[in-house]
């Protein structure tokens, strides 16, 4: 009997070292207790049965932040490997897990470690585990986000060496193209721009800024606050009672599919680009969709203006939009 005890919490040990949990995949990483600043990061893995592994994943972020971050795994005869950005030398730690994926679908995951960021020196000298320095011969990360509305690039990171963001339907952006759907963008104000004779109308141009330092510039406008909030067309948004929010749209003609929820108690909901109104749900509870068309060179904007609780009913009024990008 002690015998059969001892074999079963060997067997429970050996898990516990592999870091496996849940999914088909026996996963066996070593976790990193230190990563150098300045530095690209080499993260290893090794996934059982390797014939049914299908990909596997490094998510990263600054220690204690909400927002996941992830870059892809790559397999070799030697086993998987990916290559984080580098630190910024002000990081304390970073937080990260590894995820494979099996041949159906489904997830294995390690545990979640907390490495301490420092130089290599401090490293070496105070714990166990470094982080293989990768070479940094053509770096060109690809970092994908795990949500609409996050900053592209991650927080305490350096964006030397990242190349795209992967958004999380898949499709690959550049770091400026990115951050236009989903990042900071600061004020510049209103200007014409010309071409020739030609004039190309008002655009809003906004200054992109990452860590503080202005590094490129576009045509979107994402600034607002609670009472006067400016999301981007394919972004998710709830609130509560009346109330109006921009979209912006990325261009000033096409149509887009407009997707609502307004619970039970009844709200309306009005479109209204340039001061018409091109779409109203009328005051009404439940689901429902409408393809918008819309068209004007003045603006890529529109307001959704939403009158809760319509009806007059009192109590909570609570509701959800969807508007999808333009075709």
């Amino acid at each position: 009997m002690k015998n059969t005890l001892l074999v079963v919490c060997m067997i429970a040990l050996s898990f516990w070292a592999l870091g496996a949990q849940a999914g088909t995949l026996i996963m066996d990483h070593t976790p990193i207790e230190c990563v150098v600043f300045d530095t690209y990061s080499v993260v290893e893995a090794d996934f059982e049965p390797s014939a049914q592994t299908d990909s596997g994943r490094v998510y990263f972020r600054a220690l204690g932040t909400e927002g996941w971050y992830f870059v892809e795994l790559k397999g070799t005869e030697a086993g998987w490997s990916g290559v984080l950005p580098q630190p910024e030398s002000s990081l304390k730690g970073i937080d990260y897990y590894v995820l494979g994926t099996d041949i159906n679908g489904d997830d294995s995951k390690t545990l979640e470690y907390h490495p301490i960021v420092a130089d290599r020196a401090s490293c070496v000298k105070d714990v166990t585990t470094v982080a293989e320095a990768a070479k940094t011969d053509d770096i060109a990360l690809v970092i994908g986000i795990t949500r609409y509305g996050q900053d592209a690039m991650p927080s305490g990171f350096r964006s030397d060496g990242i190349s795209q963001i992967m958004m999380p339907n898949g499709d690959l952006k550049s770091l400026q193209q990115a951050s236009i759907a989903g990042g900071t963008w600061a004020d510049a104000g209103e200007v014409t721009r010309t071409e020739g004779e030609k004039s190309l109308g008002g655009w809003d141009v906004a200054g992109l800024v990452l860590g503080g330092v202005a590094v490129g510039y576009g045509v979107y406008l994402l600034v607002g606050d609670d009472e006067n909030p400016v999301i981007n067309c394919g972004t998710p948004y709830s609130g509560k009672g009346s109330k109006k929010i921009t979209v912006t749209l990325g261009q000033s003609i096409g149509s887009f599919l407009f997707e609502w929820d307004m619970g039970v108690q009844k709200d309306k909901m009005q479109l209204i680009h340039i001061g018409n109104v091109t779409h109203n749900t009328g005051c009404t509870g439940g689901s429902g969709s409408a393809l918008v068309q819309f068209g004007d060179d003045e603006s890529s904007k529109i307001t959704v203006s939403v009158l809760g609780d319509c009806e007059g009913e009192g109590g909570s009024s609570e509701w959800s939009f969807l508007l999808h990008c333009p075709e």
